[in-house]
Formats: C-alpha cells, structure tokens, sequence
C-alpha cells in the first residue's frame, strides 16, 4: 500500500473509530449510521456519506526534509436539506480539526502525523438527487521519510 492509501485509510480508519463513519476496506456497508466513508467517490446510493481524497500543497514542501504538508479533502453529502450536510461534515470536523500525533494506516509504512487542522471548506450545491454536497480542505502536516530524506 503506498504513503497516501495509507494516509486516506488510516484517515477512514480513524473516523470510523470516532463514530464518524463506517468504513469497510472491502464488502457494503451496513444500512442506516454512520454514513459510508469510501475514497475519492461518494456513493451514489447514501444520502450521507463521506469521501476522501488526497492533494499536496507543494508549496509547504521541502526537499531537504521529510516533513510534508498533504491536502486532503473530505466530501461531505446530506440530504435536499441543506442543514444535514453541515451535520455530517461538522460531525467530522469535531473528530479531525486540532487532532496532534495520530499514527495512521498499517504498518511498515504508517503515516506519523503532527497536527491536522482544516483550511477552507465550501458548499457543492446540490447532486443530481438534489442532495447537498460540501467540500473540507484539510491539511496534515506529517512525516514522510524517503531515501534522499531520511526521518
């Protein structure tokens, strides 16, 4: 598993353990609470749900050191109710925004983290099912050690 499917299932993992969401690495998710928590797509079928998908921040970034910033964002979807969707991703935000030190993913190659903390967040607007969809940059400073930047 590479650096960054560590860092979004370790992610899932986490807010699965918080009573966030479900995640499942493989088979469906059981119907009803939490919502579904899948990577990069939401489903079609749920109205709540979450997905998560990584970016980097290049600019935070140093050759000479393994301390990397990683963009993630969480997409969050509710129902026709526009007030549902700032209930899902709030209900993430309490469980992400501030948390320091998480060891993420399995081993060998976990992902160390040092603080995560949201950046910016935004309304989608509606899916095709008229469901309100909102979208939560967060940023992860982590380590991410390679041969040229040792830990």
């Amino acid at each position: 598993m590479s650096w960054t499917e560590n860092l979004l299932v370790g992610l899932a993992e986490y807010l699965d353990a918080q009573g966030v969401g479900q995640w499942q690495s493989t088979g469906a998710y059981s119907m009803g609470t939490p919502p579904p928590i899948t990577l990069r797509t939401l489903p079609e079928k749920w109205d709540r749900a979450y997905a998560l998908g990584a970016y980097v921040e290049v600019e935070h970034e140093d050759a000479g050191l393994s301390d990397v910033t990683v963009g993630v964002q969480l997409r969050s979807r509710g129902t026709r109710d526009p007030d549902v969707v700032d209930e899902v991703a709030d209900a993430a935000w309490e469980v992400l925004h501030g948390a320091r030190r998480l060891t993420l993913g399995a081993p060998p190659d976990q992902v160390h983290t040092a603080l995560i903390y949201r950046r910016s967040s935004a309304l989608l607007g509606v899916d095709r099912n008229g469901r309100y969809e909102r979208s939560c940059n967060y940023f992860i400073l982590a380590s991410r050690p390679n041969v040229y930047r040792p830990d």
